[in-house]
């Protein structure tokens, strides 16, 4: 409990006075917003002054450099100035760096939260691995398969070095070891390779559209392509892992003479079910707002008015039932009785979405050549 309540608070590290002192910077900024101009400022530049004034308030009182920065770098995106994603673009200098940000908050939470720990515990504890240390390599490179399908290959790798790190640490495996490197570097490898497997990633997409150019009009057929990608993934591992057995000769008595299967697994806290409760949630939610956009994405490149109509409608439908389904649950609408798309048990709403999926990805693939 006492090692929970430190992660807690080298999280957050926050104060009552504290926070009094941020939601008081956050109060300027906002106010400002409806302080009439006087001449010569105009109604930008005071929006911009209580900006400031609120970011100078937490630096200075609060002595907070973080949270006031973060405040008013989203209140100038807001404002007449400038948009949000070109502030923070901006601000952070790029926006692969702004991505590395996040990631590594986002990472830096699930370990204090003791999260990580907890899955490498229950990795390393299934008795699949127990004494084969190449196939618990392997499981590794198809988690960061499955990973590279929902997320970059950049951000990925970031979600699995700290596991790797808590593996290594858990069987007391040093992290500069040759099992350890090899790993690491293999999976960078084999999520490079899997990210091409699908076409609608921007890096494939850009490949397909490239290739119809051209070649004046022709297309990739997307079957054999899937089955090459595949196929060479798998040449991937299988070449990491007989480099790693036969050429390097990478020491791992001691993940293969370990028994951690007999070890009980840990129950989560109150606080880590919170912690993977609101995660999952965050990642749904930002699923749900990626489709949506990936449909009107495709609406404003599809070839006919037909295709724009139904990537509009894909949208507006499932985004209103997402809305619905979620203010439902959450007690701001009353029982609608509308499922919540591809999660909701219900045969019929899933069929259907399932072939509103095909005919949309149909329409996307036919859409109009890219401008470069």
């Amino acid at each position: 409990m006492s090692t929970q309540l430190n992660a807690q608070q080298g999280l957050t590290n926050l104060t009552p006075i504290k926070v009094i002192h941020i939601l008081i910077s956050l109060a300027i900024m906002v106010c400002f917003k409806f302080v009439p101009a006087a001449e010569p400022l105009t109604p930008l530049g005071v929006e911009v002054i209580g900006i400031f004034l609120g970011m100078l308030y937490g630096w200075l009182i609060a002595n907070d450099s973080f949270w006031p920065s973060i405040f008013g770098l989203l209140f100038l995106g807001l404002s007449s100035y400038s948009t949000v994603p070109a502030v923070l673009r901006d601000g952070f200098g790029n926006s692969t760096v702004l991505l590395l940000f996040f990631f590594f908050a986002f990472t830096n939470i699930i370990s204090a939260a003791g999260i990580t720990e907890y899955i490498a515990r229950w990795i390393v504890s299934r008795k699949v691995v127990q004494g084969r240390p190449y196939l618990l390599t392997l499981m590794i490179f198809l988690a960061m398969c499955a990973l590279v399908i929902m997320v970059s290959c950049a951000a990925a790798t970031m979600v699995i070095f700290p596991l790797i790190k808590e593996i290594c640490r858990l069987y007391g495996v040093k992290p500069g070891s040759k099992w350890a490197s090899i790993t690491l570097v293999g999976t960078i490898c084999v999520g490079c390779s899997f990210y091409m497997l699908l076409p609608f990633k921007s890096l494939p997409a850009v490949v397909f559209s490239s290739y119809t150019q051209m070649s004046g009009g022709d297309s990739i057929a997307l079957v054999p392509y899937l089955a090459i990608v595949v196929v060479i993934t798998a040449i991937t591992m299988a070449l990491l892992l007989v480099l790693m057995k036969f050429v390097l000769r990478c020491d791992v008595s001691v993940i293969a003479s370990s028994n951690k299967s007999m070890e009980e697994l840990p129950k989560l806290s109150r606080y880590q079910k919170f912690i993977m409760v609101f995660f999952v949630a965050v990642i749904v939610l930002l699923l749900f707002l990626l489709f949506v956009f990936e449909c009107l994405r495709m609406a404003s490149r599809a070839r006919d008015m037909a295709g724009r109509l139904f990537c509009t409608g894909m949208a507006a439908l499932v985004g209103f039932q997402s809305f619905t389904n979620i203010a439902v649950a959450t007690g701001v609408f009353p029982n609608t009785g509308l499922p919540l798309p591809f999660i909701s048990y219900g045969v019929s709403s899933l069929a259907s979405l399932y072939i509103g999926i095909g005919i949309l990805l149909n329409v996307g693939l036919q859409q109009r050549k890219l401008e470069f």
